[in-house]
């Protein structure tokens, strides 16, 4: 997948989203369901100015968006470009599993 590509994606996400929504708010959404749904693990993301510039808002907006994806654990930061973290769903199903089945005590 080409740069263009990613690009092109993420707008069409991000015009999707409410407009009572803020910037930010909007962008991490559209990101977060690129992530999670179209782009594969390890694609590199195109600059920030390149994706601030397409998306018509400022480049501290998208970099606060993608930090709020860093803190999730969605994104992985390297001195040169980000990358997508393969999410791992066995962690969550392990988590949420003794929720679901507790262990009931008895006198």
């Amino acid at each position: 997948m080409d740069r263009k590509e990613v690009v092109h994606q993420l707008v069409q996400l991000y015009a999707l989203q409410p407009e009572r929504l803020s910037k930010q708010v909007r962008i991490e959404q559209a990101l977060r369901q690129a992530i999670t749904q179209q782009w594969p693990a390890g694609l590199r993301l195109p600059s920030h100015r390149q994706l601030a510039d397409a998306l018509g808002v400022a480049r501290q907006t998208l970099a606060l968006a993608i930090h709020t994806l860093l803190e999730e654990a969605l994104l992985t930061d390297t001195p040169t470009f980000l990358r997508f973290m393969e999410i791992q769903v066995i962690t969550i199903i392990t988590f949420i599993e003794p929720l679901l089945n507790p262990v009931t005590h008895t006198a």
